[in-house]
């Protein structure tokens, strides 16, 4: 009780205390005895009132140093140092605070950090009276002055860089593609690449640029050039005076996360033989990269036969072929296509062409075909025809077949 009247009960921490000698002791708090329980009591009245967290605008990169929080206690006599202070900024620092005495009758708790962009969360404060041992938190709101907040952004690739069967596939033989997104108005893109199975991993950064005011950007890239492999490609944004995004993937058009394969070797024909009896010729063609586009492959139109005598395009000097499946490319994806003659074939000396224009590869590059008697074909670029002379000998010739007319494909055996 109070000299003016008022009354105020506590809870003894002992149960059936029956406090006695009730007295004010020389710390400022109120001492009994308990007679009950041959024990002393203090009834600690320097208990913190209020504490209440402020709101401060620091700028962003220059050291701050002000009040964070302020608090009231009812103790008698209290001092500065009977209270310790620890302060968490929000921003991963956490140090003790400085508390002195205000103007008002309570006391400040005073902080101290540098804030290198947004705070990710306010600051807490925590007040612990030494004597009591009692402990208070509270928190305060933060603004970083100068601070922006990373920068969303989205990364897809051009449809006139996916080239090849489809455009959607993300399967294709630019080495430089383009890229394009979305962010935010004239922030940095930054643009990464990681190679599937490269020892050590690296994600290797492949160009920049900046965004429009309307937050669109576009990449071609220019100065790197990405090796045949499969790639995950991510990119991150970051606004004038802010931090970089977090790394965000490639994705279609439908938000789907996509892996990029560049392709850029042609398929080859790794095995050729030929049977004079039957008129069935068989061709092997594979690819070491994306695989073939057997819708190429299996068009009849890109297969044909003529008389020796005939010209067409490609390369034509050309050997008889070997009479038995030989030769086959390691490790390449192949596909075995028989035909057979639309016409008994005569005695003599024919030239057998694959369009190098119309087998293609999943990503576009086109048979890489020129023959000089050794198989696979190829000279390790994409394009050149394959043509190779066949021989029908005497024994077995029938009628000549029509001059120019492309044999009918019977498909009978795919593989890849």
């Amino acid at each position: 009780m109070t000299p003016s009247g008022d009354l105020t009960e506590f809870a003894t921490p002992t149960p059936n205390a029956r406090p006695t000698g009730i007295a004010l002791g020389p710390d400022g708090n109120i001492w009994y005895t308990d007679a009950t329980n041959s024990k002393i009591g203090r009834i600690a009245l320097d208990q913190l009132v209020e504490l209440t967290g402020k709101a401060i605008s620091p700028n962003l990169g220059v050291p701050f140093s002000g009040t964070v929080a302020t608090f009231t206690t009812d103790a008698l006599n209290a001092k500065a140092s009977d209270f310790s202070a620890r302060i968490d900024f929000g921003n991963g620092q956490v140090s003790d605070g400085v508390i002195t005495a205000n103007t008002t009758g309570g006391f400040d708790v005073i902080g101290t950090a540098t804030y290198t962009a947004a705070a990710t969360a306010p600051i807490l404060v925590t007040v612990t009276d030494s004597g009591a041992g009692i402990t208070t938190s509270a928190t305060g709101a933060v603004t970083v002055v100068g601070a922006v907040a990373p920068s969303t952004v989205t990364v897809h690739l051009d449809k006139v860089s996916d080239t090849g069967a489809a455009n959607d596939d993300f399967i294709t033989s630019v080495d430089r593609p383009t890229f394009y997104g979305k962010t935010s108005s004239y922030a940095v893109v930054q643009v990464y690449a990681l190679r599937a199975g490269s020892i050590p991993s690296f994600n290797r950064f492949v160009g920049q640029t900046i965004a429009g005011p309307d937050g669109v950007w576009s990449l071609t890239l220019t100065t790197a050039t990405l090796n045949n492999g499969a790639y995950t490609i991510t990119a991150t944004a970051t606004n004038p005076g802010g931090s970089p995004s977090v790394p965000v993937p490639l994705t279609d058009d439908f938000g789907t996360v996509r892996m990029l394969a560049i392709d850029t070797i042609g398929p080859r024909v790794t095995a050729v033989a030929f049977s004079p009896q039957t008129g069935v010729l068989t061709a092997v063609m594979s690819d070491a990269g994306a695989g073939l586009d057997l819708g190429s492959t299996n068009d009849a139109s890109n297969y044909t036969l003529v008389n020796a005598r005939s010209r067409f395009g490609g390369n034509v000097a050309t050997r008889r072929s070997a009479p038995s499946i030989s030769g086959f490319y390691t490790k390449a994806v192949g596909n075995t296509i028989i035909l057979t003659s639309s016409a008994p074939m005569r005695r003599g000396v024919y030239l057998f062409q694959i369009l190098s224009g119309g087998v293609r590869d999943l990503a576009g590059n086109a048979l890489d075909g020129e023959y000089t008697s050794q198989l696979p074909s190829g000279n390790g670029a994409s394009g050149g025809n394959f043509i190779v002379k066949l021989t029908v000998p005497n024994s077995v010739s029938h009628r000549k077949p029509p001059r120019h007319r492309p044999l009918h494909g019977h498909f009978m055996h795919r593989r890849g």
